[in-house]
């Protein structure tokens, strides 16, 4: 958000991104690195998103080629140092490339992947600890 006008009712909002990220899983896993860099990120410093699915992830094709990954609505989001509750992040995360992708692995693998370049690798510990407690798999 860039700006609020409350005379004009008016708000200036950042573009972030030319679609969700669940229409751009097939093109290529980076996309997928990206959001477990950003949520890695989050988790650094206590903030949990509460609902990053591929819906909460916008692309942009920038003029460099590279894409940009921008992660939105958060709404659900709050403050906590609790492994579980960044485990429970990833875990939401991989439920949903599970539930758009047409080959989720590798998808899933370049997230984890990413988060394990910033994260806490305990927090991807306790993900499967947390897959593990699943009553459908």
């Amino acid at each position: 958000m860039y700006d609020v006008d409350v005379p004009n009712a008016t708000l200036t909002l950042q573009h972030v991104g030319d679609r969700d990220l669940a229409a751009a899983l097939d093109e290529g896993a980076e996309r997928a690195a990206a959001v477990g860099r950003h949520l890695a990120r989050l988790h650094e410093v206590g903030i949990v998103h509460g609902d990053p699915t591929t819906r909460n992830a916008r692309v942009e094709q920038r003029q460099d080629g590279d894409p940009r990954v921008t992660l939105i609505d958060f709404g659900l989001a709050y403050h906590t140092g609790h492994v579980e509750d960044h485990a429970m992040d990833l875990h939401v995360f991989e439920g949903s490339i599970r539930a758009t992708a047409a080959d989720p692995d590798p998808l899933i693998e370049a997230f984890e992947a990413g988060y394990g370049t910033v994260g806490d690798e305990g927090v991807l510990e306790r993900l499967r600890d947390v897959e593990g407690r699943g009553r459908y798999r």
